[in-house]
């Protein structure tokens, strides 16, 4: 019994583990940021003063976040590690997304 836990366990990363490696494979840009940093996103080729949502894992940001069309997170922590978006107006076109990923380094370009 405690075998097939620990099995049915493994399945469930797994499936996790694919579920976000798909989702990463649809959006163009990864944006890594140090924790404790202020981060500030531009939604795509949108004036400064166009109207835009953005959304983080699929949930609206408040607008208190926003300068214009931007995104302002300041002194961000692990817990905005996540899928961001921004929406034109209320058409709702998909404009910009990034998959936003914190640390307390920047990844290593060398292998």
């Amino acid at each position: 019994m405690f075998c097939s836990h620990i099995q049915a366990e493994r399945t469930g990363f797994r499936a996790l583990d694919l579920a976000l490696s798909q989702a990463q494979s649809r959006v163009t840009h990864i944006q890594y940021e140090r924790v404790g940093a202020d981060v500030t996103m531009k939604c795509g080729s949108m004036d400064w003063d166009a109207a835009v949502t953005w959304t983080v894992n699929g949930t609206d940001i408040d607008e208190s976040h926003l300068n214009g069309s931007y995104l302002i997170l300041k002194n961000v922590d692990l817990m905005k590690n996540g899928h961001y978006a921004c929406y034109e107006g209320s058409s709702w076109h998909l404009k910009y997304q990034t998959y936003l990923r914190m640390g307390s380094e920047y990844p290593s370009m060398s292998h």
